[in-house]
Formats: C-alpha cells, structure tokens, sequence
C-alpha cells in the first residue's frame, strides 16, 4: 500500500488525454464490482497484468498477476449521465470491460467533481487503480481494488505524516459517519479508520471507559455513545475538528448539505 500518485498528466484513453488520479493505499478487502463485462467478453480477453515498463509514463505497475484499470466519467451517456466506463490496460491500450453499478457511479460523482476543479490542464479527470479477474456466471468479471469515495478523498488529503497533535497514541472511538466531507465527498466509515490510522491513534471498536476521545460526526444527534461518553467523563471531539487537529487542511473539510444532508 503506497501514497497517491497525484494527477498523472498525459495517458490516453479513446483519444482523450485525461488527467489521471492513481490510488494506492487501499483496504486489503476492498473490492469493487464492475458490471456489464459479460456483453464484453472480447475485451475482457485482451487485459494483460502489466510489466513496470508498459503502462504510460509514470504510472505505476499493479503487483505481480494483477491488472491496471482506468476509471471514467461519461456525462454524455444516453442511459446514465453519472455513469463511469472501466477500462484494463491490454498492453500498449487500453479495452473498455464494464462500468460501475449505478449507485456506486453515483457516490463517485463528488470525488470525480473535486478531481475536475483541480485539474491545471482542462484534460478530463481519470481515476487509476489495480485490478484483478474473477470467474463469475456468464464468464470472466473484474474486481477493483479501490477503496470508497470517502477513502479515496482522504488518500488525497493526507499525502504525508500528520502533524503532531494531542490524539496521537491515545484510544478513539467515533459515533456517526456521513456528516463531515473531505473535498465534498461525505466521509464513511472505512474513511474514519483510514484517517485515525494515518493519525496515529489507536481505534476502539466501542466505547469504553479507557477510551480517550469520541469523535462525533453529528453534534445535534445525540447517539447512546455520546450519552455513555459524557456519563464516563470522556472527551468528546466534533468529527472537522479532530480531522484539522491530525493535519487534514482545513478548507478541505466541509459538512453534507443539501440533498446529501439528513433530514
């Protein structure tokens, strides 16, 4: 699991130089479905894991028997204006597999819009990452090692060591997930862990009396961690600031608004 290699410039995909996100540090289990492959068989059959001096400058080899996969928006779609097209590397280009599933094209749209402001190019922004095969019914599918958006966004904030800050070595809990964002991609529960364990603290399972903090992502929702935590006298620590507080800049925490918000 290596850092991010941030907006790789120059790949091509269908003509289209795009400005491509390479994730790395991801969750050993993370493994995300791609659909539609079984309408393209043909070109599932001519991905090729990879050598270290294939792929376009500068992007990164996947280990050993896995395969390089490419991610990108299709607003233009007829059926799905959110929908995302996944491409493997077939050695010297790349071959269009599948898509995501709806529902997981849809939660990538916040990611892909951050990653569309801070292009310095204007190219369309692609994400990377390794892939593997499967045998499914009906034949051959893909699985991506991608973690979720929430882990991806805070793979790009934390590029380096935290800063030092009071948590450091001490027990967390958190209570909530899906209130606070990170370049406006609302963090989820692997995201939390992705961050306390950059972090450097030690992550409870469930609150007890030796826990040190509880990180709250909804200060209004009042959870029965909240009530335990203020009955044993524990710190209690709104979600944004604990993120500031580890190094994550400020600016790129914000809160779920709008259609995203709970009511």
């Amino acid at each position: 699991m290596g850092f991010l290699r941030r907006l790789l410039g120059g790949p091509a995909v269908r003509g289209i130089t795009l400005n491509i996100t390479d994730f790395r540090r991801v969750r050993d289990d993370a493994a995300l479905e791609v659909v539609g492959e079984a309408y393209r068989q043909e070109n599932v059959r001519l991905a090729r894991p990879p050598g270290p001096d294939d792929l376009p400058p500068g992007m990164p080899a996947p280990p050993l028997g896995y395969f390089k996969a490419t991610l990108i928006p299709e607003p233009t779609n007829q059926y799905d204006r959110n929908a995302i097209a996944v491409f493997l590397w077939s050695g010297g280009t790349w071959a269009h597999t599948g898509y995501l599933a709806r529902n997981d094209a849809l939660a990538f749209q916040p990611l892909f819009r951050h990653l569309t402001k801070e292009s310095t190019t204007g190219s369309p922004p692609a994400i990377a990452c390794d892939a593997a095969l499967a045998q499914e019914r009906g034949g051959t599918g893909v699985i991506l090692h991608l973690g979720s958006p929430g882990e991806c966004a805070v793979e790009l904030a934390t590029e380096g060591p935290p800063i030092e800050h009071r948590w450091a070595g001490r027990t967390v809990v958190f209570t909530g997930q899906g209130a606070t964002t990170i370049y406006g991609v609302p963090v989820d529960r692997p995201a939390q862990v992705m961050v306390a364990r950059w972090a450097g603290c030690e992550l409870l399972p469930r609150l007890t009396k030796r826990t040190d903090a509880l990180i709250v992502a909804d200060p209004d929702e009042l959870t029965a961690n909240l009530q335990r935590a203020r009955e044993y006298g524990i710190e209690v620590v709104h979600e944004p600031d604990f993120f500031e507080g580890a190094g994550i800049a400020r600016e790129a925490i914000g809160r779920v608004s709008g259609r995203w918000a709970r009511a």
